[in-house]
């Protein structure tokens, strides 16, 4: 299969995705580098009680924390 029938053809589903990872938004940004680090991934999903309310990512941390 090619990529434009790949791209064309397959489902975001078909690719596979390893669990979310989440932390509570009162969490500090510290808790969410580390979880991001030992889960070697480059975003988390932010939560108030279950509900989702947001997506840290590593472009947010360099952008918003770090380009204070």
């Amino acid at each position: 299969m090619d990529l434009r029938e790949a791209l064309e053809n397959d489902t975001v589903s078909h690719v596979g995705f390893p669990a979310p990872v989440t932390i509570q938004k009162e969490q500090p940004v510290k808790r969410a580098i580390e979880r991001m680090k030992r889960r070697r991934v480059g975003c988390i999903l932010v939560l108030s009680g279950e509900q989702l309310v947001g997506i840290f990512t590593e472009r947010d941390l360099i952008t918003r924390v770090l380009g204070q």
